[in-house]
């Protein structure tokens, strides 16, 4: 396979796994903001996986979508690109009108048909609920029962799920 737009001529870096890194960065900003300690997760991250490098430059060096998404032609590798692109929106629990044009966008240069996109996001959003916290950085911390809402990331209900169990039965406890 070529290299990606962009990319480094002659690097080691799987043009797969680049095109995947650019996209999660790509839908990261889709609201237009990384903030600090967003980029600093990132970096963490990256930089535990051994890949703190190549994921430095891409922040640096963001792409325009059509370019990440250039050549996609097969169905698979299409709806695997959706899906951690809605993956890595979902986080913060809610998806905002500028990650549905990002999205809607996306789906449009990897012609996924709205039906698909439906599905996509259903079955996504499915593993997501199910996996609750598990895996996030950052730790957990539970709200107190008076807590009217919970904020992503700092409150988490007693028993695990996130956030609709704490914030529907007020069911949570403080672990700081």
């Amino acid at each position: 396979m070529p290299p990606l737009p962009g990319s480094a001529a002659g690097s080691d870096v799987d043009a797969d796994a680049l095109r995947l890194v650019q996209l999660a960065i790509s839908a990261a900003n889709a609201d237009g903001v990384m903030n600090e300690h967003e980029r600093a997760v990132v970096l963490q991250q990256a930089k535990a996986a051994g890949v703190g490098d190549i994921v430095e430059r891409e922040v640096n060096n963001r792409r325009p979508l059509a370019e990440i998404i250039a050549g996609v032609t097969d169905p698979a590798q299409s709806a695997t690109l959706y899906v951690l692109a809605f993956t890595v929106l979902r986080a913060d629990e809610q998806v905002t009108g500028a990650e549905r044009i990002y999205l809607a966008q996306l789906a449009h240069l990897l012609n996924l048909d709205p039906e698909a996109v439906q599905q996509l996001e259903k079955d996504a959003g499915e593993r997501i609920d199910a996996l609750g916290d598990q895996g996030q950085p950052g730790g957990v911390v539970a709200c107190p029962a008076s807590a009217r809402t919970c904020r992503r990331r700092e409150w988490r209900s007693s028993s695990g799920t996130w956030p609709s169990a704490a914030t529907r039965s007020g069911r949570c406890r403080r672990t700081t």
